[in-house]
């Protein structure tokens, strides 16, 4: 029996890997697998009866449409099982199975039945295995764990095969010793004393801001320093709003004409994944490379910005 769609949404809605499909369709729970979880701890009696007993429409779940596997929504579909229900209504992942596994992860991370420390070290684990380029940080945000706790799981966890660099929740790749691209900078430097910092930046791996560091080195005669050690980062990246929320707040940036102009551009910068699909199907087909082009100038400039207060925070 194939899944009948019961009401129509924009397309598809994308996460940091794979896409959950916004569609809902109706799909026989006897086809559903609700075997693998994060949780190991089994079905929560209590809000399941909860479930079982609460007259509201039960919201669809996400399964894994290669596998058929229940990503987030075990318990609704026990309890619409438990009810008696052939039917259920599901949102598709289209994904590897390590994706859906870190996104079973984070939602059930998130929702209002958290998974327990110890799952969530477990997962992180997996996720260290699984996504073994991503930043301490970026696995924390996934695991809802410090990312000093994911550093001392992968330390435990350490092989050969650790990889040089990890990408981070911006997505842009990293090295894992910064020392090597700083010395690799300097080589560039050395060899073509004339070429701009972006351009050696570009080649280095590193910021422009690290390239700008390493010429005055140079330039005044210092050593190239060792490895620089990450400053402690928040135990979970907080979303964009709450930063900037927290921004708001402070009085060094509220009180000055500097700081409230600054804190006037980062709001006009929010924008969500929604806000952002739903923008680019509306606008006119000749005007999307202009603005592509001007988007990718002024991200530029905030990157350039954000290395120079990276570097200062060293």
């Amino acid at each position: 029996m194939e899944p009948r769609v019961t009401h129509s949404q924009p397309a598809r809605e994308p996460t940091a890997h794979g896409i959950v499909n916004a569609v809902a369709v109706d799909v026989p729970i006897a086809r559903l697998c609700a075997d693998t979880s994060p949780r190991s701890g089994g079905f929560d009696l209590a809000h399941l009866q909860a479930l079982i007993d609460s007259p509201e429409p039960t919201p669809p779940i996400i399964a894994h449409r290669d596998t058929m596997t229940v990503i987030d929504g075990r318990h609704r579909m026990r309890a619409a099982e438990q009810r008696g229900e052939a039917m259920i209504q599901v949102r598709f992942f289209d994904g590897t199975e390590a994706e859906a596994f870190r996104l079973a992860v984070e939602l059930n991370v998130k929702h209002g039945l958290p998974l327990c420390r110890a799952d969530r070290e477990a997962a992180a684990r997996v996720l260290v295995r699984t996504h073994a380029t991503w930043s301490n940080r970026a696995i924390g945000l996934s695991a809802g764990l410090p990312a000093k706790m994911v550093a001392g799981i992968r330390r435990a966890m350490a092989s050969a095969s650790e990889p040089h660099a990890r990408i981070g929740l911006d997505g842009r790749v990293r090295p894992v010793d910064p020392s090597v691209g700083r010395r690799r900078a300097g080589a560039l430097l050395r060899s073509r004393p004339h070429a701009s910092l972006r351009e050696i930046a570009r080649e280095a791996g590193v910021s422009p801001a690290t390239v700008r560091d390493v010429r005055v080195r140079i330039e005044s005669g210092q050593d190239l320093p060792p490895a620089v050690q990450a400053a402690p980062v928040n135990p979970v990246a907080p979303e964009p709003l709450k930063i900037l929320c927290e921004l708001q707040r402070d009085p060094t940036l509220r009180l000055t004409s500097t700081g409230r102009w600054l804190l006037r551009r980062l709001s006009s910068q929010m924008i969500s994944t929604d806000d952002a699909t739903a923008i680019a199907g509306t606008i006119p087909p000749h005007c999307r490379g202009l603005i592509a082009d001007f988007m990718r100038s002024c991200a530029e400039r905030w990157s350039t910005l954000a290395d120079e207060l990276e570097q200062r925070c060293e």
